[in-house]
């Protein structure tokens, strides 16, 4: 993310910068070029600056949910290296402690997961997209949630688990 904010830098100057240097040379009856020139470039750029706005924004809406039998999320994300974050467009997915016992903890230890898809792109290349949790708040919580989960399903704690229910 914070490359895709520095890499924005480069066409919001570029548009700045033409518009500044082009406005003096050019003529009333072309400014809407020069304009809309300099506002495309300027309009990439900003789109590419407020990139953790968006993310933000994106997370939002989403829940994660850690319960004693599975692990929740309700308008979950989708992320992968070479894909951006997308919306899944799938409302509740869980996952069972099965599925929880591959969990990987990644992205500067702030990203949890617990899943993914292959998905086709282009040129039908293939590119795996990551399910879980994405920039969790408190990933040491959401980690410790899960190895308790973890822990329940194997047994090691049935006597708390018999207690609970």
């Amino acid at each position: 993310m914070s490359g895709e904010v520095v890499l924005g830098l480069i066409p919001f100057a570029f548009g700045v910068g033409f518009f500044t240097l082009a406005l003096p040379l050019v003529r009333n009856d072309s400014l809407w070029i020069l304009i809309a020139f300099s506002m495309f470039f300027g309009g990439i750029g900003t789109t590419m600056i407020a990139a953790p706005w968006r993310y933000r924004r994106m997370l939002g809406s989403t829940v994660y949910a850690v319960t004693s039998r599975r692990v929740l999320i309700v308008n979950g994300l989708q992320w992968g290296s070479r894909s951006a974050v997308q919306p899944r467009g799938i409302e509740c997915e869980a996952f069972d402690h099965d599925q929880a016992r591959l969990y990987q903890v990644t992205g500067r230890r702030r990203d949890i997961l617990l899943g993914g898809v292959w998905k086709r792109g282009r040129r039908h290349r293939k590119y795996w997209v990551n399910a879980g949790f994405l920039a969790t708040d408190d990933p040491m919580g959401a980690e410790t949630a899960i190895r308790y989960l973890l822990a329940l399903s194997s047994g090691m704690l049935s006597s708390d688990a018999d207690s609970q229910e």
